[in-house]
């Protein structure tokens, strides 16, 4: 499933923050993990670990002026998968004042066929007055027999009417090497692509019905098939330039006006491959920005750091984790002079699930609370 489809609306577009429906579970899970961890038995952790989520129930509760967060819970956000761990449906409630309640708002489901791939994807909002659900958009995916997509369809699921579609040629390697863009049943542009033997990706040219160019992004790689630079174009003039090391990293962005250089972006990295430190700079040499990031012996991200253009510090966040190597505390700074103002914190039921995450302003007033519950396909 590509994120560039509305699908992904559902995974992200609620800062509706979300609740365990399932304490018995829950309570079950932990105290076999508390077993398992107590016995250091590596296969059992790596077995629990290994249950497949069924469902993630998530669901938000906000706090008042004085800090004390509500018992009614403002919205919910449920996520479904099915055996192989995709996705197959997300829906999303609200609660109603008027009948103090939750009620549907809108939903979204995927069918895949035989091949894991997704088949139909449909978007439904919900009718008040009809009391149920209504058809909304509608995605259609076809393939070839070596399940290449081959044509992608979003109509509007009521009319029929067609909004958006592509269709996608391949070579005999399976490359992709066409892919034309319809606007209705309006050609909008195709975008040509061309590989080396390794199957890299060498050049995508976008044009217009007419054949002018409107994009264009080449690449380059090193003898291991890593990339080590992209260059974009809108039309023939250079707009961005990106060089990578040889972790494949980005290492320096350089961003053009009109075929001239306008600023560059330069990452550091450290020998593990975490960044950490990025800077643009201005053709004439001055610098807009430092970030810096800092990380403990396991990887982790524990602070990061910006600086404006006079060196001073903008703003700063900085994270904690536990033994298990779980984030627990989340702090966040900003303004002038430099404090908190946003603090998180999380707790988790299991090795990784988090269960429970809390926010506080700069008083350390609570400002809402999320909580979050699982069930497993077994």
């Amino acid at each position: 499933m590509k994120l560039t489809r509305l699908s992904v609306l559902f995974l992200l577009v609620s800062a509706l923050l979300f609740a365990p429906a399932n304490d018995a579970a829950a309570q079950k899970e932990e105290k076999a993990l508390q077993k398992v961890l107590a016995s250091k038995n590596l296969k059992e952790i790596y077995e629990i670990r290994a249950l497949k989520i069924k469902t993630i129930a998530e669901r938000a509760y906000s706090a008042d002026a004085k800090g004390v967060v509500s018992d009614v819970c403002g919205g919910e956000n449920i996520s479904r998968y099915d055996e192989n761990g995709n996705i197959t449906e997300n829906e999303i409630k609200k609660y109603d004042e008027a009948s103090k309640r939750l009620v549907p708002v809108q939903k979204w489901v995927s069918k895949l066929n035989a091949g894991q791939q997704p088949e139909l994807e449909l978007l439904y909002y919900y009718d008040e007055k009809r009391g149920g659900y209504e058809e909304s958009k509608k995605w259609n995916f076809e393939y070839d027999d070596r399940q290449n997509l081959i044509q992608q369809t979003l109509s509007d699921a009521q009319s029929g009417d067609i909004i958006e579609k592509f269709m996608n040629k391949y070579d005999e390697k399976n490359n992709r090497i066409e892919s034309a863009c319809y606007n209705g049943v309006k050609h909008s542009y195709t975008t040509a692509y061309r590989y080396d033997g390794n199957k890299n990706e060498l050049e995508s040219v976008k044009s217009n019905p007419v054949g002018e160019i409107i994009e264009r992004i080449t690449n380059a790689y090193d003898e291991a098939g890593l990339k080590t630079e992209t260059a974009v174009y809108c039309g023939t003039c250079l707009a961005k330039k990106t060089t990578f090391n040889k972790l494949a990293c980005e290492l320096d962005i350089e961003k053009y006006s009109q075929g001239k250089l306008a600023s560059t972006v330069h990452n550091v990295y450290d020998d593990s491959g975490n960044k950490t430190e990025e800077t643009e700079i201005s053709a004439a040499g001055k610098r807009f920005y430092l970030e810096t990031f800092a990380y403990d012996q396991l990887n982790n991200l524990t602070e990061k750091v910006r600086y404006g253009s006079n060196n001073t510090i903008e703003s700063k966040e900085t994270f904690k984790y536990d033994e298990m190597n779980r984030k627990i505390n989340e702090y966040y700074y900003g303004g002038a002079p430099l404090k908190l103002y946003k603090s998180v914190t999380n707790q988790f039921n299991d090795l990784r699930k988090i269960t429970e995450t809390k926010a506080f302003d700069e008083k350390q007033k609570p400002m809402y609370k999320t909580e979050f519950a699982y069930e497993y396909n077994q």
